[in-house]
């Protein structure tokens, strides 16, 4: 049995680092941290301190295609697929390789592996949710943290569609598989 570790939007690292200390990840762990946005996975590659940490600067979406990511100025909200989630604090766009998340877990991993998730990916977390659903891997992971990206305003329907209900019905649909479920904030 292996242990995993999947840092999916590292950011700034700030997840990482939390995750690191509460589960107390040291040289037995595989840990991938994905971050799509070039400027800050080069800060990640300058000054990692960890052999056991892959760095890979890709988007956690449904396919291997690429993407056109929206980037927000430095040291604010965080950059998304999604332009209109990131609303006044726009900097640019850049073409970014995906990385199917479900294709990496079924590839790469065992039902007996023990995997934790970290999920922070400005919206794309529900299209990435479903069809980790649709093709089985979701079974695959033992504690999926994540932060959901619609559920913020009451009466919000965010660019891809989403809301409070329809987040509420994926948290369910994740639970009645027998996974550890917890928001991330």
């Amino acid at each position: 049995m292996k242990k995993i570790f999947l840092d999916c939007g590292t950011h700034y690292g700030e997840g990482l680092n939390n995750f690191i200390n509460v589960f107390n990840i040291d040289k037995e762990w595989e840990v991938y941290s994905f971050e799509p946005n070039p400027y800050l996975w080069k800060e990640h590659i300058d000054n990692n301190k960890y052999d056991n940490i892959h760095y890979i600067n890709k988007a956690i979406y449904v396919n291997n295609d690429s993407i056109t990511f929206n980037i927000a100025y430095p040291n604010t909200d965080a950059s998304s697929i999604y332009k209109k989630h990131i609303g006044d604090n726009y900097y640019g766009s850049v073409e970014v390789e995906c990385l199917d998340l479900s294709e990496f877990i079924l590839n790469n991993f065992s039902k007996d592996d023990f995997i934790v998730i970290k999920m922070d990916i400005e919206g794309a977390e529900y299209e990435v949710l479903r069809k980790m659903i649709k093709d089985d891997s979701l079974p695959y992971i033992n504690d999926l943290y994540v932060e959901f990206h619609s559920h913020k305003d009451e009466n919000a329907i965010s660019e891809n569609g989403e809301n409070k209900e329809t987040t509420f019905k994926l948290i369910e649909e994740i639970k009645q598989l027998g996974i550890k479920f917890t928001h991330w904030v």
